[in-house]
């Protein structure tokens, strides 16, 4: 004998909107996190790139000055330290350009092709300016360019602007220091004023501080890089 069994269905309820709300705001509160995560990413990665190449460029300044010192030492009729720095005894305007200096390639006009593929030009304004583009003249002589090769216009490597040359602008400036190295009979004394000499005191001259700096644009602030290294004349 069977007997019926009777079945109770409850109501099925539907989601209210809070529910919707809260489970809209998880998903949105994901995706923001998410897309915030990507662009801190890309944002560290565009600083380490632009790093990378303002620690080579400052790399590249003292490596150019010592380059300037080797071919010196083939040229016979040169001295080692020949076109890095000013003559002594010269005054006014001839002394206050030579504080600081910049590189610039031998494509240049002006400057004839040498040994080692390099002009040195001084630069005669302070690093603050140099890097500031309200002094538009000055900032544009330590700004660096991409300038094509010309065996392979394909290759583009950086320089500093110059007459005549069409290059890429890009968003670094370079700067090089150099300062004597003086031996006082004692120890070695490095002449941090430019307008000071070895010989002023006495001393003899045995090579030169380079000090190279490299300053970038990142979001509305400049970045500094420094270099530095001293350059002996051992031979």
């Amino acid at each position: 004998m069977f007997k019926n069994k009777s079945f109770y269905f409850g109501k099925k309820r539907g989601q209210g909107i809070l529910e919707v709300v809260i489970a809209m705001s998880v998903i949105v509160m994901g995706l923001v996190s998410i897309m915030s995560l990507v662009f801190f990413n890309i944002n560290v990665q565009n600083y380490n790139h632009n790093m990378l190449v303002a620690s080579n460029l400052a790399r590249e300044g003292i490596e150019i000055v010592r380059n300037v010192r080797d071919s010196n030492w083939l040229d016979l009729t040169k001295d080692w330290d020949d076109s890095l720095f000013i003559e002594e005894g010269s005054t006014g305007s001839e002394i206050d350009v030579n504080s600081f200096i910049t590189i610039i390639w031998d494509q240049w006009p002006s400057i004839p092709v040498g040994s080692s593929g390099y002009g040195i030009v001084p630069a005669g304004i302070l690093w603050e300016n140099c890097i500031n583009d309200e002094y538009q003249v000055d900032s544009a002589i330590c700004k660096l360019s991409l300038i094509p090769l010309d065996n392979d216009p394909t290759y583009k490597t950086f320089s500093h602007e110059a007459e005549n040359l069409v290059g890429e602008d890009t968003n670094f400036y370079r700067m090089i220091y150099i300062n004597e190295i003086c031996d006082t009979g004692t120890e070695e004394k490095v002449l941090t004023d430019y307008r000071d000499f070895c010989s002023d005191y006495g001393y003899t001259k045995i090579g030169m501080q380079v000090i190279s700096k490299v300053s970038w644009k990142n979001k509305g602030s400049m970045k500094i890089i420094e270099a530095e290294e001293r350059i002996y004349n051992w031979k």
